[in-house]
């Protein structure tokens, strides 16, 4: 628990830039795909700024990895993992927006990149996604500084 606490006040000291974007709830889809990808990052925002731990790993797929950390000491969390670190995340970052998404869809798969601006910090997010049984589901969650 201590490690984690560490990560983030590293987190919170090395993204000092607000983002003035594109919010993701005005992005254009150019089709219905990207329409679908769209409504799924409004709703991980919506759990994600309501706190709902278990609304957001809804979005996630059964092996998802999910980064967690900063730096040297940034590694991939299971969803249980996730889970476990998660609820104290957001009761230090308890709202956030994206902005800008640029979307690659490719069949049943896709990268979606946005800007995530939480608490007047700003980090780069990527979300590798798959669609199974007609539902898109996050197979991998990343963010850089």
């Amino acid at each position: 628990m201590k490690k984690a606490i560490i990560h983030i006040v590293i987190f919170t000291l090395l993204f000092a830039f607000s983002s003035c974007g594109t919010p993701v709830s005005e992005y254009e889809a150019k089709n219905q795909a990207e329409q679908e990808l769209k409504a799924l990052l409004i709703e991980f925002l919506d759990y994600r700024n309501k706190h709902d731990v278990d609304g957001l790993l809804s979005l996630f797929r059964s092996d998802a990895e999910v980064i967690q950390g900063h730096g040297e000491d940034r590694y991939y969390a299971t969803k249980t993992q996730a889970r476990e670190t998660w609820p104290e995340v957001l009761e230090l970052y308890p709202k956030a927006k994206f902005t800008d998404p640029e979307m690659e869809v490719t069949d049943n798969q896709a990268v979606v990149r946005f800007d995530i601006t939480t608490n007047g910090f700003r980090l780069k997010g990527t979300q590798h996604l798959v669609k199974e049984n007609g539902k898109w589901l996050i197979t991998k969650f990343t963010y850089e500084d």
